[in-house]
């Protein structure tokens, strides 16, 4: 399977509602971007949390994970 910026991004979406369902407030994972300066596979997201109580931690094990 061919990874895509689509497929991540996907991917990071499913996690997040997880966490929706299973904890208050909202979780997302902000658009991928790609830093070009670099060569090869530089792409970089970040997460946004409001109104939980969910660990950041999770938010990045979540990140490792997709």
């Amino acid at each position: 399977m061919t990874v895509t910026r689509a497929r991540v991004e996907a991917a990071l979406a499913r996690e997040a509602a997880k966490f929706d369902a299973k904890h208050r407030g909202t979780h997302r994972f902000t658009p991928i971007w790609q830093a070009n300066e670099q060569p090869g596979c530089n792409w970089t997201t970040n997460y946004r949390v409001t109104g939980s109580t969910l660990s950041l931690s999770e938010m990045r094990a979540a990140l490792r994970r997709v």
